[in-house]
């Protein structure tokens, strides 16, 4: 697993190069923070170590304990002696102090706002005491300035950390005062071993063992690699850059979750129509099969006439074949001569008798019928067809519809269609 340093300044770089051989070892961080930007213990915890923080700043408090619920939190100030203390907090920052001048500094130079607020104050003794005679491999003090303080309530007898990491500067500042504090680690038989710029590093004599790892800087043989959320100078543009790609990858999730609403939309648009379509489609179908049940109908309608209509022209040819139908020809002949009020029974005779005498077929039968007659009727009739013009091509155009019964014909007619009937029968 690599190392990957959260770390201001690399401390964490130089503390895992001296300690790395240590598995599961345990720190205490003073002044702690936050759990994850400048935070030395981070990749420790990634590696399986686990610690005791001290933090009496609630926003970090509240933080540690999200991040590292597994690890004890101490939201106090430590002290000199055992009590409460006004602490000046100074929120999203490292700089919160029990050092009112400092809080004051920061305020007027670099326009932060501080709260004063009362935070309980323990002695380090006292608030490691469950930890009395039990190894632990680093410990780190960064409290502002109040470092002088802590040292003073610790006891080396009880709590001897192997390496001791203190920062020795002014807040804000590279003005060392380890001068006020470092006799206190020098009586208790601590060795300075590293100055990195800002913490010096003290290694407990009984572990001199550790010294020669201090003797570099942080370097590539170190193969640590950055986290990025470092607060120094050189890792904020990085961070910057960093934070510019995520409002654009942002921007473009945005303008992407934008297209997809749309799409969306657009999709069930479709969705819509093509469910219009299919029921378009379906009525459709249905109107496609009713009809052609229709056309089918039809077509057995249709047969069914054809059928009728060619027996129906069968019994027409049947009846125009007939004998009765020759037979009743002179009568269907009358019959036509007699639909007009303007036809007389002298044009009928007269007709009547040009037909029969013009055919020889007929002319016996006529012949036969004239003979019957009464003399002064035979005469009527020799006058009315005297000198008119036979046609024996001629032909008799029947209406059908329009056909006369017997009761129709006067009564001379009447008298020559008994006769003709008689004639044909032989009755």
């Amino acid at each position: 697993m690599p190392f990957i340093s959260y770390a201001q300044n690399f401390e964490d770089v130089m503390l895992w190069r001296a300690l790395k051989h240590v598995k599961n070892g345990t720190y205490v961080d003073v002044g702690a923070q936050h759990p994850l930007i400048d935070s030395v213990s981070k990749a420790f915890y990634d590696h399986g170590w686990r610690g005791i923080h001290i933090e009496p700043v609630q926003q970090y408090a509240d933080l540690l304990r999200l991040e590292r619920p597994d690890e004890t939190i101490l939201q106090v100030a430590l002290g000199e002696d055992n009590g409460t203390l006004e602490f000046e907090v100074i929120n999203d920052t490292g700089l919160s102090t029990g050092v009112k001048k400092y809080a004051e500094s920061h305020t007027h130079d670099h326009d932060f706002h501080s709260e004063t607020v009362i935070v309980p104050l323990l002695t380090i003794s006292s608030a490691l005491q469950f930890l009395k005679n039990q190894p632990i491999h680093w410990l780190k003090i960064d409290v502002e300035g109040f470092e002088q303080q802590v040292l003073k309530g610790w006891n080396s007898q009880i709590l001897r950390p192997w390496i001791m990491v203190i920062e020795a500067t002014e807040p804000l500042s590279t003005e060392p005062k380890h001068q006020q504090w470092e006799s206190i680690l020098t009586e208790a038989n601590y060795i300075f071993v590293y100055f990195d710029g800002l913490n010096r590093f003290y290694v407990a004599q009984e572990h001199a063992n550790l010294i020669d790892a201090f003797s570099s800087p942080p370097n590539v043989f170190d193969a640590a690699r950055l986290s990025g959320l470092m607060s120094a100078e050189w890792c904020r543009g990085l961070i910057e850059q960093h934070h510019l790609d995520i409002m654009e990858k942002d921007k473009h999730i945005k303008q992407l979750e934008s297209e997809i609403v749309l799409n969306n939309t657009a999709l069930q648009n479709y969705r819509t129509k093509i469910s219009q379509l299919e029921e378009i489609f379906k009525t459709t179908i249905n109107q496609q099969q009713n009809l052609e049940t229709k056309v089918q109908d039809l077509n057995q309608i249709s047969h069914n006439w054809y059928i009728q209509a060619i027996q129906a022209n069968q019994k027409i040819q049947e009846i125009f074949e007939s004998h009765s139908w020759q037979f009743t020809k002179p009568l269907r002949f009358l019959s036509r001569l007699t639909q007009s009020p303007k036809h007389s029974t002298k044009q009928l005779i007269q007709k009547t008798g040009t037909w029969l005498l013009s055919k020889p077929s007929t002319r016996t039968l006529g012949l036969k019928i004239y003979k019957a007659l009464p003399n002064r009727t035979q005469n009527t009739i020799k006058n009315l067809i005297k000198g008119n013009a036979i046609d024996h091509n001629a032909e008799i155009n029947i209406n059908p519809a329009k056909l006369m019964s017997i009761n129709d014909l006067s009564p001379d007619a009447k008298v020559i269609y008994k006769k003709l009937i008689s004639a044909s029968t032989g009755k």
